[in-house]
């Protein structure tokens, strides 16, 4: 109770002490000769994207085939969910006459939508959670019911279903069915001012939605602009809608769920984002234009440095040409330093003059006798061919190629 109090007290010093003011519309888009049913209230400050009609983290656990969890997990995730909803205004939709003659055709069950509407279709402040109903199976546990303490505008607790404590009494299989009874006034405040008048782009495969003139669904890669946010009937209840219109007049409803939001991105963050895009494939070719640059000029120095390389070698040949020439013309004579300089071999050259021409042999075949040492020197195709040069006692004696 001191909790509850404390909650109250806080809550109350808001709402009678802010005079900001806050509508909720109300539109029957099946009349139109209907206007737009407003209703003016005071509205504590709510800086958040959810709405208790939309409890996202709850929707694992509410299906009974999905993952259960156990209930201490279970209790801390609705709590951390709900809480910041408490202290909030919500609007309670009513349920309508559809929905009651669907009932009585599944169930034989005639639902009184005056009594059921005793609370609904009004505005309360939600000032605390009391209790969150569990179901159990296998030790693994599902929300079920929520409890929800309400004060109307003048701070009275509401009669509602359990009388003696004012508490309102919700089950979770309306969430399944109808994404919840509640709409937080902050949440769609919020989404007023941040939605209202501004452009957007459908992405994925695009938000369902319900035609006004004609158009059946949000088309992908289409821009549309949020020209209203209201509560509307589709169907058998009531639903917070965005009123979305094309760039050629067509204006067609789709829910406000966190879904559809999601495939919904604004124009100018949808531009930044081809904007950023451009620049970094800009900046991809521009790094790109930039490696091959310096590819170029490395290319260019590794030619440049291999150029000088080159010079330098000739050079080099030349020098080390020129020292050759004058070593063998110094020893062998300018006859036959001349021959080896131009890798011949005549008849009467010694074996290191041949070598001096014509370089190592592949292969010495020698033979000795009493007439002397003959050798054979093989230069294995020297002149497209084998080419043979015999020496008898270390002269050069017959060249056969």
């Amino acid at each position: 109770m001191k909790h509850i109090s404390i909650i109250l007290l806080w809550v109350f010093s808001f709402v009678f002490s802010l005079e900001c003011v806050s509508q909720v519309k109300i539109v029957d888009v099946s009349a139109s000769n209907n206007k737009p049913d407003e209703v003016q209230l005071n509205v504590p400050v709510y800086d958040s994207l959810y709405n208790i009609t939309f409890p996202d983290r709850i929707f694992e656990v509410l299906n009974a085939n999905r993952n259960r969890y156990d209930k201490a997990t279970l209790e801390k995730m609705a709590k951390e969910y709900l809480l910041p909803f408490i202290g909030q205004k919500i609007y309670i939709y009513p349920i309508t006459e559809e929905y009651c003659n669907d009932f009585y055709e599944k169930y034989g069950y005639k639902l009184n939508i005056k009594s059921k509407n005793k609370h609904r279709g009004k505005y309360y402040t939600l000032v605390d959670i009391p209790e969150i109903g569990l179901s159990e199976y296998e030790g693994k546990y599902t929300v079920r019911y929520i409890y929800l303490q309400l004060v109307d505008d003048k701070g009275k607790k509401i009669k509602g279903e359990k009388v003696s404590n004012g508490i309102l009494e919700s089950y979770m299989w309306d969430f399944n069915e109808r994404l919840g009874d509640y709409l937080c006034v902050g949440y769609y405040e919020k989404l007023k001012e941040i939605m209202i008048g501004k452009w957007y782009i459908a992405k994925g495969r695009g938000p369902k939605a319900r035609p006004l003139d004609g158009q059946s669904e949000v088309l992908w890669g289409h821009f549309y602009q949020c020209v209203d946010i209201a509560v509307v009937q589709n169907d058998m209840h009531y639903e917070l809608d965005l009123f979305l219109r094309d760039r050629n007049g067509v204006t067609l409803m789709t829910a406000a769920t966190s879904e559809n939001l999601s495939l919904l991105q604004e124009e100018s963050a949808y531009n930044d984002s081809i904007r950023i895009e451009r620049e970094k494939e800009a900046e991809r070719i521009r790094q790109n234009q930039i490696r091959m640059e310096e590819e170029r000029i490395r290319r260019e120095e590794v030619a440049r440095q291999k150029a000088i390389q080159d010079s330098i070698q000739q050079v080099n040949d030349s020098i080390q040409l020129a020292q050759r020439k004058t070593k063998i013309i110094k020893k062998y004579g300018k006859y036959y330093g001349n021959l080896i300089l131009e890798g011949k071999v005549v008849r009467g050259m010694t074996k290191e003059m041949c070598k001096e021409s014509w370089g190592e042999p592949d292969d010495i075949n020698v033979s000795i006798g009493s007439w002397g040492r003959h050798e054979q020197w093989v230069y294995e195709h020297k002149y497209m061919s084998d080419s043979y040069l015999y020496f008898e006692n270390g002269k050069l004696t017959t060249i056969q190629n």
